[in-house]
């Protein structure tokens, strides 16, 4: 596989060529995100060939220029480890000593790698790392057990990796860390070596590295959402600010379709790290391939208009409990789900992107490769960015959309924020609500969905006001048509049943409480730390409500209703 240093970076070049004694001492290691790597010795992860080379080696008796490129090894970080890769050719065979002969190690085609922080007097360090090709360890101040190593071996080559946590190291700052190494050649009575030293523990003459983050790295996402059967958004954020594309086609395709992102032109945004596009014009039930440039393939599948079975997820009130979310999202159930429905107060507070990757998108992205839909709860309101919001996940600007998928009609709206959500706002979406429910498409549903974070159950008990005036702006009829209601807000799993005045609710502070309206359809409220699973089928909605430590609350079927014209 061909490497490529990380040196062509224009914005870094000035660092790496910094020369030791007329020899390279320094090079820039990128620091990656989204690492996926097996273990297996191989490197054929296509993340190698971002990784910093060190192929330019001396001998270590003389410190004599080695001329060939038989050594090569890789190098990059990650927020949690640093990942090596060694490539090493050896044109007369690999020699092997016996496994269960330590004392020929050095007799053995190995490795020795060294790490060490000098920064002051107190904080001085140096981690060994030796290994043999054929498994053996030999280490100083790391315990063999603290990391991962793979070798593959051939005849005239072998090529290992090692993942080895920062937290085994000392303290260091990324331009501080300094790095050395060895290879034992015992085919050729030579050993060569990154620097020119007289021993091995001569710290201060090892070579430093410079840690950084490519601009063009993605660092978050991406992130597919708001898919419908035309249409799909996509965002990511990288390192820098940088230009973007995404690059896409229907599956079976050959060539790609590219589109610039943060722009409806043909070039792309250049003063941007957090990156938006939305494909539009797409067909129906169709699988897509797509890449943003990395290398790394990925597929989504838009909705479909076909009257199928299917399932999907509600939850609501995450709070930031990401490790929740991920418990729902790996259950082997709720993986064949279709879709997935955030309804709300996914985190507590919008003072900035970095609180909404930690507090759920990140896991999302690592466990869901399905579409997901994200609308605003009254805690999205709070904290100093509340737009935040808007600028990763909005549908042309607004927090209410509606579409169908599989003969379901999917209403969601956004009431009653924290912060008065704005005469302008609510009027739009009043008369885009009344649109909706006049549609055929509204009207010629099996079933018709309305998700909102507020539960119309009572203005005193949950609040909900502005929800409250939408389903007051349309008829009675068209009311009446809605065939369930899924909400949050509240923190308690409570139920309504149609056409009566009092909740349901597992929690006694809720249970017979009057509400002052009886719907004509259920209205169910998700528990704090708990979702709901659906299941349309032909005849029916079939819900399993869930509470928190995977409880079962409930099942509540409800069955088709005819829409009147």
């Amino acid at each position: 596989m061909k490497q490529t240093k990380v040196i062509t970076l224009p914005f870094a070049i000035f660092i790496i060529s910094i020369c030791c004694f007329g020899y390279e001492n320094r090079i820039l290691v990128p620091k990656l995100y989204n690492v996926q790597i097996t273990a297996d010795g191989k490197l054929d992860e296509p993340v190698w060939q971002k990784a910093a080379v060190f192929d330019n080696l001396v001998k270590t008796s003389t410190h004599e220029k080695v001329t060939d490129k038989d050594t090569k090894l890789l190098m990059f970080f990650d927020t949690t480890n640093v990942y090596i890769g060694i490539n090493c050719q050896e044109p007369t065979g690999i020699i092997s000593a016996p496994i269960n002969d330590n004392s020929r190690f050095w007799h053995s085609d190995s490795m020795e790698i060294f790490f060490a922080g000098l920064d002051s007097p107190t904080s001085d360090w140096y981690n060994q790392i030796a290994f043999a090709v054929n498994g053996i360890r030999y280490n100083e101040y790391i315990d063999e057990n603290d990391y991962t190593l793979a070798t593959h071996v051939g005849k005239n080559h072998y090529s290992a990796e090692l993942i080895i946590p920062l937290a085994k190291l000392g303290k260091f700052e990324k331009d501080s860390l300094r790095f050395h190494f060895y290879r034992h050649r015992p085919a050729i009575k030579e050993s060569h070596s990154w620097q020119k030293l007289s021993y091995s523990t001569d710290l201060d003459k090892f070579g430093f590295l410079s840690i950084f983050t490519p601009e063009n790295e993605i660092i978050y996402g991406p992130w597919c959402y708001n898919v419908q059967q035309n249409c799909a958004s996509f965002g990511w954020e990288t390192a820098g600010k940088v230009g973007q594309s995404i690059f896409y086609r229907a599956k079976g395709e050959k060539d790609f379709h590219q589109v610039p992102a943060n722009t409806q032109g043909r070039t792309a945004d250049r003063n941007a790290t957090l990156h938006h596009v939305e494909l539009k014009n797409l067909q129906n039930n169709q699988v897509y391939e797509y890449h943003l440039g990395d290398g790394k393939l990925r597929t989504f599948k838009t909705l479909s208009s076909k009257s199928e079975n299917f399932s999907f997820l509600m939850l609501s009130d995450l709070h930031g409990k990401s490790k929740t979310l991920e418990a729902i999202l790996t259950d082997k159930k709720n993986q064949t789900a279709d879709m997935i429905f955030l309804i709300g107060d996914m985190v507590s507070g919008m003072s900035g992107r970095g609180i909404i990757y930690n507090g759920f998108l990140d896991t999302l992205v690592k466990n869901w490769a399905k579409p997901f839909y994200y609308s605003r709860g009254n805690h999205e309101y709070r904290g100093n960015s509340p737009s935040s919001y808007f600028d990763m996940f909005a549908k042309n600007g607004k927090s209410y959309q509606s579409f169908s998928h599989k003969g379901v009609f999917f209403v969601i709206i956004d009431t009653d924020g924290d912060v008065k959500i704005g005469d302008e706002y609510f009027n739009e979406q009043r008369q885009w609500f009344q649109n909706v429910v006049n549609s055929n498409e509204f009207k010629n549903a099996e079933y018709r969905v309305l998700l909102s974070h507020f539960p119309l159950i009572s203005t005193r008990y949950g609040g909900g006001k502005e929800a409250w005036e939408l389903m007051g702006s349309i008829s009675e009829t068209q009311r009446n048509a809605f065939d369930l209601m899924l909400a949050g807000h509240v923190h308690q799993y409570i139920k309504v049943e149609p056409l009566k005045d009092k909740l349901y609710s597992t929690n006694s502070r809720w249970n017979n409480v009057k509400k002052t309206e009886p719907w004509n359809f259920p209205i169910l409220s998700c528990e704090f730390g708990g979702f709901m699973a659906i299941e349309k089928t032909r005849n029916e909605l079939q819900i399993t409500v869930i509470g928190a430590e995977k409880k079962l609350l409930d099942k509540v079927v409800v069955r088709k209703k005819i829409m009147q014209n």
